[in-house]
């Protein structure tokens, strides 16, 4: 963990949520998809959807700073001007700010799966990091990034399984012991697993962009 970005978002890293001044809209659907999987699969599937429907947008909402105002606003205006994803109308799903971009990782990560192996950035210690252009620009990047370094195996298998599933929980179990040690001394923060599976999600979009970027300049 980079010692110079540890101020986490406390509201977004436990609960999720978009600051109040970003106002999610509410993304319609139809009655079959709201009632095929639980909440968080919608959800997820939901965001997915979007990302591969709209990448380059996509691609510039998770090049903001991760859960910043900025990248809120950027996040909720992909779900105006026309749903690509929804259905019908009938039923109306809630979107949690970091999970809906966690979502968008996911999507952008299933269009480059060959770019998951992150487990080179193991070897780097926090002066390379803090050098490249994946140095952290807050304390959620900085939390991510730590927990992805430190088991990029288990955080990737994570991403593999269902929202809700007991695959999932299964997981995450795995990824609860690195916590600990991402996490700035005398902190306490409750970690929700939507929002562990979302900080997993983008900080491998990230990492992984970062050295497919690296190896195609040579870096």
């Amino acid at each position: 963990m980079i010692a110079s970005h540890l101020f986490l978002v406390a509201a977004l890293t436990v609960s999720g949520s978009a600051p109040a001044s970003v106002a999610l809209p509410l993304a319609s659907l139809s009655a079959s998809q709201a009632a095929a999987v639980s909440p968080r699969q919608t959800m997820n599937g939901f965001a997915r959807c979007l990302a591969a429907a709209r990448i380059d947008v996509a691609r510039g909402v998770l090049a903001l700073p991760t859960a910043s105002n900025e990248q809120m606003t950027a996040a909720a205006a992909m779900l105006n001007g026309g749903d690509p994803c929804g259905g019908d109308g009938e039923f109306e799903l809630e979107l949690r700010g970091i999970n809906l971009i966690g979502g968008l990782a996911e999507g952008l990560l299933d269009a480059q799966p060959q770019a998951r192996n992150v487990a080179t950035l193991a070897s780097w210690d926090d002066e390379a990091i803090g050098r490249s252009a994946l140095r952290p620009r807050n304390g959620n990047e900085d939390l991510g990034l730590c927990v992805v370094r430190r088991a990029p195996q288990e955080a990737q298998r994570v991403l593999e399984t269902a929202p809700d599933s007991a695959a999932e929980q299964q997981a995450i179990s795995a990824i609860v012991p690195h916590l600990g040690p991402c996490t700035p001394a005398g902190a306490s923060l409750r970690f929700d697993r939507p929002t562990i599976r979302a900080q997993l999600a983008i900080a491998l979009y990230r990492a992984s962009t970062f050295l497919r970027t690296a190896s195609a300049t040579g870096n």
